[in-house]
């Protein structure tokens, strides 16, 4: 976004966009660290239960954003910072056929991660006493790619919104390495630890 644009955008929108920036960062180092598609020999080799345990709280925190997402503006006498804030926008700059338009597709978005809201009900935020004892089921599993999907399409619902109040809309994001050191430097590491281990047998 150009730089004249920043102090015109609603601080709901900047939100948002930050969240963005930080949920596409995590889904990055989870990528980095577990993607099967990459080689994850070390992790099971040198920290297979830790490893896992580490896989599920990454995926869990993934999760209980996107549930936190696709929550209502407003919940009794507490707002939310959710996609449901867009909306919102949009009523306060007096565009009230794209506020129903956007929050259109944020419902339909919402319809599709119906499972992942169940998830953050009944088990991340309470433990529900059919599921934490295994007389109910969840009915599916999210992919790495949904996440993805989820997360380019906030961007979107972003850039539509901005755009129907005349104001310029965010790029991409790009993550350089020497702007976030993590997950490939902790990778580097295991697999150098690996290497000094095996050439000790």
């Amino acid at each position: 976004m150009e730089g004249s644009y920043i102090s015109l955008v609603d601080p709901r929108i900047e939100a948002l966009h930050k969240k963005y920036i930080y949920l596409k960062h995590t889904m990055l180092e989870f990528d980095c660290i577990f993607s099967y598609e990459k080689d994850i020999e070390p992790l099971g080799e040198l920290l297979p239960d830790f490893f896992k345990d580490l896989a599920k709280l990454y995926w869990e925190y993934i999760i209980l954003n996107i549930a936190k997402l696709l929550d209502p503006y407003q919940q009794g006498q507490f707002t939310n910072l959710s996609l449901y804030a867009l909306p919102e926008v949009l009523i306060k700059y007096n565009n009230e056929s794209g506020a129903t338009k956007v929050k259109e597709e944020i419902d339909n978005l919402k319809s599709n991660f119906g499972s992942e809201m169940n998830l953050r009900k009944k088990y991340l935020a309470h433990f529900d006493l059919g599921f934490a004892i295994g007389t109910e089921q969840f009915d599916t599993s999210t992919r790495f790619d949904e996440v993805v999907g989820f997360l380019d399409e906030i961007l979107r619902l972003i850039n539509e919104s901005l755009r129907l109040i005349n104001i310029g809309s965010y790029d991409g994001v790009v993550f350089y390495r020497d702007d976030y050191k993590g997950a490939k430097e902790f990778m580097e590491i295991l697999k150098k630890e690996k290497f000094r281990r095996d050439s000790q047998k």
